[in-house]
């Protein structure tokens, strides 16, 4: 078994209940795995000549190498002969098929132009016009199949080790003991090497956390009092000294929390407030409610620590 050690806690191996929750959770971070101009879409099915057919877990195109790879998730837990060979195979096949390129081109050329988040990518990456033609020089060329698994095994080397254009990716995930899945963390292979900073000195990393939170602090005590009922209406207040410690008025951010991870947000302004506004809002609420349940024994007094994991983005709330 193995165990992964932060700030010591202990974070156990999670198994994932299905391939179906693989696939969320790689998608979910698509864009670290394969890379910052890739592109993932869903599945599809796709067919031989002779009418057999076969269901990819999904299709990552990478734009600037103009290159695409067809997606197979699995456990290692199945019998990976029969799933991954077959599969494969069938994959192969498909792509031989000339009506099932074709089918894929006016299928992914529909998913960027209708979907504005896809089409805005292809455009920061130069494609603004013929779109259509990109997508269609790319899915001409032999794609790979990317094997995306929870653990990697001598059975998995022996079967993908005579499969042709075959790479096969790492995807694990540890859950926090005592809380479970909704406090995690990931550890997976990249498609490409990630470009890495170099390491910031303590000074600067100081000095770049202050840039991004004026207060220059890692975290802020608030202090329970009674007067707005925090745990009737799940609230924390929000001191004008603490405000630009927190994102902008009604922008998400999540807490880590006992119970999992809560998102949630800034609110309380004057109407007209625009969304983004790093001065507005007085309270934090959404998603807390569960929260103070949980922590039934809280009173007037105790102090709620909000620590700041990723500034504006990811902070840890802790009681005192």
């Amino acid at each position: 078994m193995r165990i992964l050690l932060k700030d010591g806690i202990k974070y156990l191996s999670y198994k994932y209940k299905d391939e179906d929750e693989l696939e969320r959770m790689v998608m979910e971070h698509s864009e670290i795995i394969f890379g910052a101009d890739s592109v993932f879409f869903l599945k599809q099915k796709i067919k031989a000549s002779s009418g057999i057919g076969t269901i990819p877990d999904g299709f990552v195109l990478l734009i600037n190498d103009k290159k695409w790879y067809i997606l197979e998730m699995e456990l290692a837990s199945h019998p990976l002969y029969e799933h991954i060979v077959v599969q494969v195979s069938k994959f192969n096949n498909a792509i031989k098929n000339p009506e099932t390129r074709k089918k894929l081109i006016d299928v992914f050329f529909d998913e960027a132009d209708g979907n504005i988040q896809i089409r805005r990518k292809f455009e920061f990456y130069g494609i603004t016009k013929e779109l259509y033609k990109f997508l269609s020089d790319a899915i001409n060329k032999d794609p790979e199949v990317i094997v995306v698994i929870d653990e990697k095994t001598k059975e998995l080397d022996e079967v993908c080790g005579g499969l042709p254009r075959t790479t096969v990716l790492r995807f694990e995930t540890y859950y926090r003991q005592k809380i479970g899945v909704g406090v995690h963390i990931h550890s997976f292979d990249t498609l490409k090497d990630y470009e890495i900073k170099e390491q910031i000195p303590p000074e600067e990393e100081e000095k770049e956390l202050k840039e991004i939170t004026p207060l220059g602090k890692r975290r802020v005590e608030i202090l329970l009092t009674e007067k707005i009922s925090p745990r009737k209406y799940g609230l924390i207040s929000i001191a004008k000294k603490h405000r630009s410690f927190f994102p902008g008025y009604e922008e998400p951010f999540t807490l880590i929390t006992d119970i999992g991870e809560i998102r949630t947000r800034v609110v309380s302004a004057p109407k007209g407030t625009k969304k983004g506004d790093p001065e507005a809002g007085t309270y934090i609420t959404a998603g807390l409610k569960p929260w103070y349940d949980k922590h039934n024994d809280l009173k007037e007094g105790n102090k709620l620590i909000i620590e700041v994991i990723e500034p504006k983005k990811k902070y840890r709330l802790d009681v005192e």
